[in-house]
């Protein structure tokens, strides 16, 4: 039972609940469509924007230091924790610079995730397994786990695989490498669905979500077809 714990995190067998994603995708659609559908909800929300775009203006470093943080922050929870911040700063920086911030803070959270489960993971599980069987496992799975799979991983999980990579010590470089690849497309789309909402032009929006969500299936998919292939 406690070895399973490992190869959970590794192969997310049990850490990966897709119907999870589709349920929080289909929560954040729904309050779209209630932003859209709403003046009030628009009002209240250009207002906040607005009083942010001033101190932004006012501050710029430390906005921008505040955007990245916030950004690493969702990074080691879950990149829909970043839903709320997104619109806002693309009305004060445009989407191109946004997406740039976005990237920034989530492969600043992605090595942060990565060295909590280097160097606070084992501590944790030895509590659980014995040493010796502990590092056959980490062996067995670091030499199973290729490039092409950590990179289709970390396309889509890029919240959560930077401690499983981290508990087995797969390779920081090779890891941060895939985890900067991977999380352009997404950082791009989240960013321009974003954008598409503070314009309030619905049919964009529903369309970069498609995109989205796309993109997270097929890595998801194809992730899966490989790992079975192997």
């Amino acid at each position: 039972m406690q070895l399973q714990i490992k190869e959970r995190m590794v192969c997310y067998a049990g850490g990966m609940h897709w119907r999870g994603y589709i349920i929080i995708t289909l929560i954040i659609v729904a309050l779209a469509g209630l932003f859209f559908a709403s003046p009030f909800l628009q009002d209240i929300f250009f207002i906040i924007a607005e009083d942010t775009s001033a101190y932004a203006a006012g501050h710029p470093f430390l906005a921008v230091a505040f955007f990245v943080f916030l950004a690493a922050i969702s990074a080691m929870i879950s990149p829909f924790s970043s839903v709320p911040i997104v619109p806002i700063a693309v009305l004060i920086w445009g989407w191109e610079i946004t997406a740039g911030l976005l990237w920034s803070g989530w492969l600043a959270g992605g090595m942060l995730s990565y060295v909590i489960g280097r160097f606070a993971g084992n501590p944790i599980l030895r509590q659980f397994i014995k040493p010796e069987k502990l590092y056959a496992h980490e062996e067995r799975f670091s030499c199973r786990i290729t490039f092409p799979g950590v990179l289709l991983l970390c396309l889509a999980l890029p919240a959560e695989v930077g401690y499983a990579f981290g508990l087995i010590k797969y390779h920081f470089g090779k890891y941060i490498f895939a985890t900067a690849i991977a999380e352009v497309p997404v950082a791009i789309v989240s960013v321009r669905a974003a954008d598409a909402l503070v314009s309030l032009d619905m049919t964009r929006f529903a369309e970069w979500v498609f995109l989205f969500t796309a993109i997270i299936g097929t890595a998801y998919f194809l992730f899966h077809k490989f790992r079975n292939a192997q």
